[in-house]
């Protein structure tokens, strides 16, 4: 029995190859069909369907404000019958028109580049209408196509350098630093070690009030009570460590990693203290130290597997807060 998953693929392949088209980023191909840059995507490899973005020009004024997605003239019901059945949907958005071909099972590479043409020629007041377009400075003859994640456009060195300045300059500006910040590290950790211990003495009164071992609540509560634990937890020191500049020295996985053991151990340490107070009425170093690791543990798996995520947690928004900023740059 053929499969309908690899056909897809393959059809998708021939339209490339058909197109020139070369494999690009973000699951895309990128090429250029008359004088229009253009990605294409497989929109699901088990119901087949493609999307085709072909970059336009911008509107004067509009380089600002992006466009919404609205349909164009409906260009593809005047299509041969060959193309009936494909669903095909043709729409504006930003600096894009798209093409969706939503059931392309009835064509082949050849129709389906004989359409992609077809959309341009009808559609030709959108596109250059002349090649190595540049789409920063509207010259003729030196530009070449780039593609920065999602966008596609035919850029000339010049403009190609001066949006690569800006955008280094932005990125300069999203991670401004400065160093005496790290000061404030400590309070980070401490603020995060006490969140820590308050959360499982909450977890405890919320247990002893209601006189049961298990509480039973859904799945999707549990990531939503772990993220906002984390958040809470690791914010903090997350921010600390990207404002001060030690993420741009050291890996934010170690930081992170550091920062969430530093955290978990002082935090552990105030709930046993805290324990050991509420049973004995005093603070017994020794006896503290003693009693963390079982209390950290417990004396169920669930619950010291409760630990483990809400740590993990922690340490995942540390990393994501902590770590250097990207701008997207600009085509």
């Amino acid at each position: 029995m053929p499969d309908p998953q690899a056909d897809n693929s393959d059809l998708f392949l021939a339209i490339a190859k058909a197109l020139g088209a070369r494999e690009g980023d973000n699951g895309h191909h990128r090429g250029i069909l008359l004088n229009v840059p253009f990605l294409m995507k497989m929109t699901s490899t088990v119901a087949p369907g493609y999307v085709f973005k072909l970059r336009r020009l911008s509107p004067a004024g509009s380089s600002t404000k992006p466009v919404p997605r609205k349909p164009l003239a409906p260009w593809h019901k005047l299509l041969p019958e060959d193309y009936e059945t494909a669903e095909i949907r043709c729409e504006i958005e930003d600096d894009y028109l798209y093409l969706w071909i939503d059931k392309p099972e009835e064509l082949t590479a050849d129709s389906i580049v004989s359409l992609l043409e077809s959309c341009i020629q009808d559609h030709s007041g959108y596109f250059p209408s002349k090649s190595s377009y540049c789409y920063g400075c509207s010259s003729i003859g030196e530009a070449s196509l780039v593609q920065v994640s999602s966008s596609i456009a035919t850029i000339c060195p010049g403009c190609l350098a001066g949006k690569q300045r800006s955008n280094a300059e932005e990125n300069q500006r999203l991670n401004a630093s400065n160093a005496r910040l790290s000061l404030l590290l400590p309070l980070g950790l401490m603020l995060g070690a006490f969140g820590w211990s308050v959360v499982w003495t909450v977890y405890d009164a919320i247990f002893q009030i209601a006189k049961v071992s298990r509480i039973w609540m859904p799945y999707i509560v549990c990531v939503v009570i772990s993220v906002a634990v984390g958040f809470g937890l690791g914010w903090p020191t997350g921010k600390i460590l990207s404002r001060s500049g030690a993420a741009k020295k050291i890996p934010c996985g170690l930081l992170a990693l550091l920062s969430t053991f530093v955290i978990l151990l002082f935090g552990e340490l105030l709930y046993a203290g805290y324990r050991v107070f509420s049973l004995t009425g005093t603070f017994d170093p020794l006896l503290i130290i003693h009693a963390t690791l079982p209390l950290a543990l417990g004396e169920d798996i669930h619950y010291a597997a409760l630990k483990f995520i809400f740590a993990t947690s922690v340490a995942v928004v540390i990393h994501e807060i902590a770590k250097p900023k990207k701008a997207k740059m600009r085509l």
